[in-house]
């Protein structure tokens, strides 16, 4: 009776005395998927000195677990007392849970986890990343071992507090993912840039290299000849004992013999062309003279036909 008493008096006092507010946090507190006990228990009176304290029921059970002792294998506060661990989450859940909660739902374990304020601890350090056995870990700045007074600070978030919370979040990780890009660009333009030195340093090696080469070859060009004409010759008898050699030999012969030839049908056809030209203008000057020959015999006739008239005409005047 005094349990509840204490209870109605607290949630009075922090709803105002509003009833809407009294029913609207008594009905968020039933619809949890993780608090599975009654409206009644929900809240559990602390021990405190001189002034009775509420906390909320699944953090009282949270802490009974943790200071079990035969549940120490699968649940237990680190060596400083700041945080808990759960060595083996499928274990717990089948083993632990159900002492507590009416379920056995690991996931559900954790949201309730986040919606009492507990974050995990993503520390390589204090975490047993193994398929088989994963360790997760969890801490909040009012939930600490032997600390019986400060759970009653542990209160469950509002929907409003919640998304608030997630857009933060959500703007840190945008800024986290900006940070890491423009650390990726730079990067890639610091890569870029590196490579192009690089580059730029082998091409002007490869220039002096060149130029000290030509020199050095220039040098011993006249030691060497005889060295070179004797490698040369012998390369020379290697190459043609090569059938791939003599292959090649074959066909740089015949192409030799098809450019002669190509060379030869070239110089026939240029002279055949000359041969044309001049028939043609012997032609043209046949045509020419024959042309000339018929207009001069045709003057001829005319001034025979013209004589011959004139002196028939002069024989008839005497006559008569």
């Amino acid at each position: 009776m005094a349990k509840s008493s204490s209870r109605s008096s607290s949630t009075s006092s922090s709803s105002g005395g509003d009833p809407d507010q009294r029913y609207k946090r008594l009905k968020m507190e039933s619809s949890s998927d993780i608090e599975e006990t009654p409206i009644n228990e929900a809240l559990v009176v602390a021990p405190a000195v001189g002034n009775m304290k509420t906390q909320a029921a699944f953090v009282n059970k949270l802490y009974k677990m943790l200071e079990d002792p035969d549940t120490s294998d699968l649940i237990a506060w680190s060596s400083h007392g700041d945080l808990f661990s759960v060595s083996n989450p499928t274990a717990f859940s089948k083993t632990v849970l159900p002492q507590y909660f009416k379920h056995n739902n690991w996931q559900s374990f954790v949201r309730q986890l986040n919606m009492y304020g507990f974050h995990k601890v993503n520390d390589l350090i204090h975490s047993n990343l193994t398929n088989e056995n994963q360790t997760w870990e969890f801490k909040h700045p009012n939930f600490r071992r032997g600390a019986v007074g400060d759970l009653q600070h542990i209160k469950r978030k509002s929907a409003k507090t919640q998304q608030l919370q997630l857009q933060h979040q959500l703007q840190q990780q945008q800024q986290q993912q900006q940070q890491q890009q423009q650390q990726r660009d730079l990067q890639a333009q610091h890569f870029e840039q590196e490579q192009r030195e690089v580059q730029q340093q082998q091409r002007e090696e490869q220039h002096e290299q060149y130029i000290n080469n030509a020199g050095n070859n220039n040098n011993n060009n006249n030691n060497n000849s005889n060295y070179s004409n004797s490698k040369q010759e012998d390369a020379d008898m290697q190459d043609n004992n090569n059938p791939v050699i003599k292959h090649i030999l074959r066909i740089e012969d015949h192409l030799l013999g098809v450019t002669k030839s190509c060379e030869q049908l070239f110089n026939e056809v240029v002279h055949l062309r000359m041969v044309v030209s001049k028939q043609q203008d012997a032609m043209q000057d046949l045509v020419d003279v024959v042309s000339s020959s018929a207009k001069s015999n045709n003057n001829c006739g005319c001034s025979s036909n013209s004589s011959n008239n004139n002196s028939n005409n002069q024989e008839l005047q005497n006559g008569n």
